[in-house]
């Protein structure tokens, strides 16, 4: 009977500490989650709807929750002496910035980037939308704006409501330039007057476990202008996001 009691009087203590464990990180996590502003619907971000008092995650939590690594938020704010040619490295400290928040009952879905450069600015970033229980463990991850490539592509996207978004993702019209002379990485227009760049659009449905799931792929539009010419708003060009 005294090692039945021992075992239970072991499993009681195993459990106690478990739930109180379970109770701070609950709670550490929603000290995170009051960075993030709620989010109003549609958003998008591309008419300068970022605010100017975007608050910063901490290091620690950006490793814990959102798994960035050392290196991810270590950028090289480095000098070059042209004439001299010689680099000054300066490495400086980068922290990822909370821009929204998507409450819902079974799941959180948070809206954060970094910069890729110290020096640029909000233009030059990269932003994910995660989900994440109300303890702090990560469902899902895309990412919804973005530059991959310095010239030669754009990601964006419009939040319509609370489980669903739109990604665009525009890319150069490869159908207007001359193959040969893409193989040697030259941009050579077939016509001046063509059509610059392709977009193609996709919804995503965020479902009640937080799982994000793309439901519809629409046929590829083709634009006007080259594709740095969609990174910014413009209110009476052809880009399909200026229906939103």
């Amino acid at each position: 009977m005294k090692v039945e009691y021992i075992l239970i009087a072991l499993i009681t203590l195993t459990c106690n500490i478990s739930c109180q464990s379970q109770t701070q990180e609950s709670r550490i996590f929603t000290e995170v989650l009051k960075l993030f502003p709620e989010m109003k619907f549609p958003l998008k971000y591309k008419d300068g709807m970022i605010g100017t008092k975007i608050k910063n995650i901490s290091k620690k939590d950006a490793i814990k929750y959102f798994y960035f690594t050392e290196n991810d938020l270590r950028m090289n704010d480095f000098n070059y002496n042209y004439d001299e040619d010689i680099k000054y490295d300066h490495w400086v400290e980068v922290l990822p910035g909370a821009l929204g928040k998507i409450s819902n009952t079974n799941y959180v879905a948070l809206v954060y980037a970094l910069l890729k450069s110290p020096t640029i600015g909000i233009e030059s970033y990269t932003a994910k939308l995660s989900t994440f229980s109300y303890k702090g463990q990560l469902i899902d991850s895309i990412v919804v704006r973005s530059q991959y490539t310095p010239e030669e592509d754009w990601r964006d996207v419009v939040f319509l409501e609370k489980n669903s978004l739109q990604i665009f993702d525009y890319k150069p019209n490869l159908e207007n330039y001359d193959t040969e002379e893409l193989k040697r990485g030259i941009y050579s227009e077939i016509d001046k007057d063509g059509y610059k760049t392709i977009v193609e659009i996709k919804d995503y449905q965020i479902d009640e476990n937080g799982k994000i799931n793309l439901i519809k792929t629409y046929p590829k539009q083709y634009l006007k202008e080259s594709v740095s010419y969609y990174r910014s708003y413009h209110k009476d060009s052809d880009d399909p996001m200026n229906k939103y």
